[in-house]
């Protein structure tokens, strides 16, 4: 099967590819730049602000594939933003690089604590990662669960902002490469974008009474978080954070927002992660003085939640491109909302089965890995739905 892996692009796809790549971590305003990016005359992003190709379906779909969805937008400046792509293996960057050699690329950097946080809940809102089998109420999450959250090794991943620089940086040239703060887009956001519209080559303008600059994209749940966890998780990030004001002001001439850094975090914070998660997994109990105890669960509620967990569907995603994604009896299932309310203690194996022949039901062992097959399907449609258009239009 020829892939993007090994099947270059020929000349007509290569000028359909992206002008540029939004290549900012989750949770760090990627969303709200690509609506207003959007939003410019000169500028046409991708069907679907997220489209996965370099991190999910390069194995699978080919370079003619993935050109076709910015088709519409020749003689424009083209783009997509897609978080997965802020920490692509090396070897994947020099593929981009050999095949868009001219292709730019904006990043933005968001407080990691702040992003840590906002990815936390994000989790606890979809009942992803640790919050797999809970049922309880936000306010009663322990900081140790959160805690727990923060620690594991995708959000760390994320928020390793100079790593994935670094990385970017070594194989494309620093011209190519342009970064952005979050905190920006609540205080002077229209400068932001004039930044960026001079980076991308496009026309600056004077009126965005059209853009979605005030708008609050993709906004997370309202829970604060408490001193004592935001203080351990500075301290998780502090050793980097400091690592990265460097870079940023020797390679990039950029300087940190002055509420990045804190005078009191701790000088090497980062080893003891791996401590800090390992108490994290024993839930925290805050006692009449304010200060985090360990305690064990109770055995009984605990395997009480298990085996609902085990035998009652769980919504974990409603209406994602036509989809509800619920994890039922350990397998992740996405049905589309075309088969209207339905009762899944009801169905067998068959059942399932003939769904998914239909494209109306998908199923993995992972929530990505489910989300990941409703988002081929979708493309797939938009796919056939260009190429029926180009067919009438050559018919008439």
């Amino acid at each position: 099967m020829l892939t993007a892996r090994n099947s270059p692009p020929d000349h007509v796809s290569r000028q359909l590819l992206p002008d540029f790549l939004v290549i900012a971590p989750a949770k760090t305003g990627s969303t709200w730049l690509a609506a207003n990016l959007n939003c410019h005359p000169e500028i046409h992003m991708s069907p679907m602000k997220e489209m996965h190709f370099f991190n999910l379906f390069m194995d699978h779909k080919s370079w003619d594939w993935y050109a076709e969805f910015f088709r519409p937008g020749m003689g424009l400046c083209k783009g997509e933003a897609t978080p997965g792509y802020c920490d692509l293996p090396s070897e994947t960057l020099r593929l981009i690089r050999s095949i868009m050699p001219r292709v730019k690329l904006i990043y933005l950097l968001r407080d990691p604590v702040a992003r840590a946080w906002s990815h936390a809940k994000h989790c606890f809102r979809h009942r992803t990662h640790d919050f797999v089998n809970t049922d309880m109420a936000i306010s009663d999450i322990s900081d140790a669960q959160w805690l727990n959250n923060v620690a594991d090794y995708s959000s760390m991943r994320s928020g390793q902002y100079l790593q994935h620089l670094s990385k970017w940086l070594s194989v494309f040239p620093r011209e190519q490469l342009h970064v952005e703060f979050f905190d920006a887009i609540k205080t002077h956001a229209t400068a932001l974008l004039d930044r960026v519209f001079q980076f991308l080559g496009v026309q600056r303008l004077d009126d965005y009474s059209s853009f979605l600059v005030s708008n609050r994209l993709n906004e997370g749940l309202h829970h604060r978080m408490s001193p004592w966890l935001r203080q351990r998780v500075r301290a998780m990030y502090a050793h980097s954070v400091r690592e990265l004001k460097q870079f940023l002001q020797a390679e990039l001439g950029l300087a940190l927002p002055p509420s990045w850094v804190h005078d009191g975090d701790a000088a090497e914070a980062s080893p003891g992660v791996a401590s800090q998660r390992t108490e994290a997994v024993m839930p925290v109990r805050l006692p009449a003085d304010g200060q985090p105890t360990l305690g064990v669960p109770a055995l009984g509620a605990f395997r009480k939640r298990y085996i609902r967990s085990k035998l009652a569907p769980r919504i974990q995603t409603t209406d994602y491109y036509g989809f509800n994604i619920v994890l039922f009896k350990e397998c992740y299932l996405a049905v589309s909302r075309r088969l209207g309310s339905v009762d899944l203690t009801t169905w067998s194996a068959s059942d399932i089965e003939r769904f998914e022949r239909k494209g109306l039901v998908f199923r993995a062992s992972g929530l990505e890995a489910v989300k990941a097959k409703v988002v081929a399907s979708h493309l797939q449609q938009l796919s056939r739905r260009a190429a029926a258009k180009r067919s009438q239009r050559r018919a008439a």
